[in-house]
């Protein structure tokens, strides 16, 4: 007598009580159970249902989300990201989903289903990307579109070279982190150039943003930052592209590794003053 009437009554609450229902007993039926009383309690459109090991990571983004919009569309989408993971992925997306939850209307479905990508790609890739949730919605997108060319390395160096405190406290950093997208390919050198100075970096970010970056380029680019610091920063800018284009890329790399010994053996001013040209023997190597 009590389980029909235990029965009538959960039909007619409605689907979420159903599907509650049909979970097992343990873990996996105290998750669910969480999972209806908050969209219940909140008055939200019954999802589509996700699997058993990943209600508990729902529960978790759903507590974390900070709006209602942001519950919206972690409740819509959860489940179509979750099985859009490969079986390798999925376990670093139920530990890392529920820190980026508060990022996830910003990202919106674009910006959601390229980190679905990126996990499947390396599922280290996530944990670092949801280091920029408590941002803003202008970094976070920027940091998963400069992520599409990464490997997941340089996103960790990302994450600790820009923790969410000093974002908070640097607008240079702010005004660096939301451009990254803009020359996704040249992270790593970004990246190099912000060790030693952020609003430097900034700079160049701004000034690569939109343009097309050959390999060879931003690898000697990043080689002379490596030996000369900031200083290198307006040649490569203004005058290594001009080299690349009218003596070819053997002139150039040559052009550059003098330079690198050069700055080792004699040091940054010794360097600068070969790619300035200042005596003859630079000038003879420049053309």
């Amino acid at each position: 007598m009590q389980g029909k009437l235990i029965d009538a009554h959960v039909a007619e609450l409605g689907p979420a009580y159903e599907w509650l229902r049909e979970l097992p007993e343990g873990e996996v039926r105290r998750n669910g159970t969480a999972l209806v009383d908050f969209v219940v309690a909140e008055k939200m459109s019954w999802p589509a249902a996700p699997p058993g090991e990943a209600i508990g990571c729902l529960v978790a983004a759903l507590e974390n989300a900070q709006d209602r919009r942001c519950r919206e569309a972690i409740l819509a989408g959860f489940t179509g990201w979750y099985t859009s993971l490969t079986a390798d992925a999925r376990p670093a997306f139920l530990e890392a989903f529920p820190s980026l939850a508060p990022a996830a209307h910003d990202l919106g479905t674009t910006g959601m289903q390229r980190v679905v990508e990126l996990t499947n790609r390396d599922a280290r890739m996530l944990r670092p990307i949801a280091a920029f949730a408590d941002t803003t919605g202008d970094i976070i997108r920027s940091v998963v579109g400069a992520a599409k060319t990464a490997d997941a390395e340089t996103i960790e160096r990302l994450a600790a070279m820009f923790p969410v405190a000093k974002v908070e406290q640097d607008r240079e950093a702010e005004r660096l982190l939301e451009r990254l997208d803009t020359a996704a390919a040249a992270l790593p050198l970004v990246l190099r150039i912000a060790e030693k100075s952020v609003s430097a970096a900034a700079g160049v970010l701004k000034d690569l943003g939109g343009k097309t970056l050959d390999a060879d380029y931003l690898r000697w680019f990043e080689q002379l930052v490596e030996t000369m610091g900031v200083r290198a920063n307006g040649w490569c800018l203004s005058k290594l592209p001009g080299l690349i284009k009218k003596q070819g890329k053997e002139k150039a790399g040559q052009v550059v590794d003098t330079a690198v010994e050069v700055g080792r053996l004699y040091g940054v001013l010794a360097a600068e003053a070969l790619l300035e040209g200042k005596t003859k023997a630079a000038r003879e190597l420049l053309g």
